[in-house]
């Protein structure tokens, strides 16, 4: 089903000083004036204590810079201030207590790191005819903020997935941001970073990448009670009255309405059966055009069948439901070369005065035929197939595909009864992974090729299958299929030794040869050596840093085979490796049972590489 996705399109420009001066502001404002009983810094006659509301700082990189208030303290009054800070939004033993008595301008730097602040204020007076008065207080902080305006996504199953911002950070500066949600605007969600794989979301986490790549808690992907959402954009600086201050803006929340939820009404048309012409058909996409509105939904399903009551085809309740301009041909309830097809629409609402509208749908399809190679001898019991090639239209036409099957057997009889796998297809949109194409030459590499068939083991015999598939246009033209496939035998290595020397470097030795090296198609007579390392004696192995050799450690060596031109018995080779160049060993390391692996590889296109690891030796690269 097709998803209707949108981005609050809520630009901003924001500046770290504009939004400090803004939040400072809010809390100087908070107080107000107060006009209570006092007297002077020691106990008074009449006191009155002020305490304020949890001050939120938004996040843990806080830096606290100082306190200082506007007040009117007439004779015979006095204040007191005071404050306290925690990590957690209720004050509990995990706060710090309360301080001793600040000073106008006091610095409350003990507090960095501190999300929380609450200050009180002591008001007191010997004399019930003369109050002091609180005009203001000022924290300062390395931390501003911005809230969003509250965005109405109008469906009650609104999906928040994340959101992503423009930004420029200054110097050490950094922003990050959270989201909440609410079902009614009123009660609100509390401000959460990205998931966290648990039941609530976390509190003290942020959105970090601006490139969206965090996904939203699970909470706000539920559908339920997420229709009103905003974001808090969280700016930091470098310092208390810093000049390096981060910049954002595009900021873009990622929600989805989701148009295949289960609505409070619904109703369900079911389409005539439909002919689709004959048998052999090979079923393509469905596409329609609709219009879902927020709070309804529009759900589709087909399904097909031989007979033309559609007697056997798949019960509806079980049908998984397709989506808009989606191939169908791997649904539960769709298979190619049935003749007849349905399929059914479910409009939902949660608003009777709202209702979906679908305007016209239809289910593609065309004719499909195959091409299926006679069974090929590789002549070798150890043969292993490599990957294929074929030309085709430079430009598939739409709604077409090539599709390539492979199947191998030791033997004929096993070939025949051997099933078709899958490894390869082409068209307008879609070219399978390892496969290229150039102009009209496709080229697929051994990495389509199932382990199976390429393990040198039962795959004598050979078969291809190619089919064409077409839609409302023609099928592709296709033409020199060609498969690779390697008789190779694999490179052989023997005595690897690793010695470290004076010099805290590796001393590494080998011996190796390629039976058939002569008869190789990349690098005949020659093999490629790579390292790997292990410190836990070959428990696990971590890849060697080239840089980390002396220059033509890594460069092709020579080899001697047992067939053709170049007999003759193992070379011996050597390569020095500098530990203390990998950045998981350093110059910290002391280990009794590290190992070094070497592998030498043909560059065929199977069977091509063989590794042997050394003794443990001590590793050492303590100073």
């Amino acid at each position: 089903m097709k998803k209707a996705k949108s981005k609050t399109e809520l630009k901003t420009y924001l500046t770290g000083k504009f939004f400090l001066k803004t939040f400072l502001f809010l809390v100087a404002g908070f107080l107000g004036v107060f006009v209570l009983g006092a007297s002077d810094a020691s106990a008074a006659t009449y006191e009155s204590t002020f305490t304020s509301r949890v001050i939120d700082n938004y996040h843990l990189s806080v830096d606290y810079g100082t306190i200082s208030w506007g007040v009117n303290t007439p004779d015979s009054t006095s204040l007191v201030f005071k404050v306290r800070a925690g990590n957690v939004p209720t004050p509990d033993s995990s706060w710090t207590v309360w301080s001793a008595e600040l000073t106008n301008g006091n610095s409350l730097n003990i507090y960095d790191g501190q999300r929380y602040m609450q200050y009180s204020v002591v008001l007191g007076t010997n004399d019930v005819g003369v109050t002091p008065t609180v005009y203001d207080v000022l924290i300062t902080t390395n931390i501003a903020s911005l809230t969003s305006s509250v965005f109405d996504s109008q469906d009650s199953k609104n999906i928040i997935n994340g959101l992503s911002w423009s930004e420029t950070l200054n110097g050490t500066s950094n922003v990050v941001y959270q989201i909440r949600s609410s079902a009614d605007n009123v009660t609100w969600t509390n401000w959460c970073g990205p998931d966290n794989g648990g039941a609530d979301c976390n509190t003290e986490s942020w959105f970090s990448d601006p490139n969206g790549g965090e996904t939203s808690d699970a909470m706000f992907r539920d559908q339920a009670s997420d229709r009103y959402f905003q974001y808090r954009a969280i700016l930091i600086s470098n310092a208390i009255g810093g000049t390096e201050w981060p910049i954002t803006d595009n900021t873009n929340v990622d929600y989805e309405l989701p148009t295949t939820a289960s609505r409070t009404y619904e109703s369900t048309f079911t389409s005539s059966i439909k002919d689709a012409g004959g048998v052999g058909k090979a079923y393509l996409d469905v596409a329609w055009t609709d219009n879902v509105l927020p709070n309804t939904s529009l759900t589709v399903k087909v399904r097909t069948d031989s007979n033309a009551d559609m007697s056997t085809a798949t019960a509806w309740a079980t049908c998984n439901s397709v989506s808009n301009n989606t191939d169908i041909s791997g649904n539960n309830c769709v298979t190619d070369g049935q003749r007849y097809f349905q399929y059914q629409v479910t409009l939902g609402t949660n608003d009777i005065a709202l209702t979906p509208v679908l305007y016209d749908l239809a289910v593609n399809f065309g004719d499909a035929g195959s091409l299926i190679s006679s069974p090929y001898d590789s002549t070798d019991s150890a043969n292993a197939l490599g990957g294929a090639s074929w030309t085709e239209d430079a430009v598939i036409p739409i709604d077409s595909q090539t599709t390539f099957y492979l199947r191998t057997g030791a033997d004929t009889t096993a070939l025949a009864s051997a099933s078709w796998t899958e490894v390869a297809s082409s068209s307008s949109e879609n070219l399978t992974t390892g496969c290229s194409k150039n102009s009209t030459a496709v080229s697929c590499d051994q990495t389509i090729i199932p382990a199976g068939m390429k393990d040198g083991i039962g795959d004598q015999y050979f078969q291809y299958k190619l089919e064409l598939s077409k839609g409302s246009n023609n099928a592709p033209n296709v033409d020199n299929i060609r498969m690779i496939y390697v008789v190779n035998g694999t490179p052989q290595i023997q005595n690897v030794t690793a010695v470290p020397n004076s010099t805290g470097n590796v001393n590494i030795t080998y011996e190796t040869k390629d039976p058939d090296t002569a008869d190789g198609t990349n690098t005949p007579g020659f093999i490629t050596p790579s390292f790997q390392y292990s410190l836990d004696g070959g428990a696990n192995w971590n890849d060697a840093t080239p840089e980390c050799f002396t220059a033509g450690d890594l460069s092709d060596k020579a080899v001697n085979g047992d067939i053709g031109e170049g007999i003759g018995e193992f070379i011996s080779y050597s390569a020095v490796w500098n530990p203390s160049c990998e950045t998981i060993i350093g110059i910290t390391t002391f280990e009794t049972d590290a190992q070094i692996q070497v592998t030498v590889n043909d560059n065929e296109g199977a069977n091509n590489t063989t590794s042997l690891a050394s003794s443990n030796f001590t590793l050492d690269t303590k100073p």
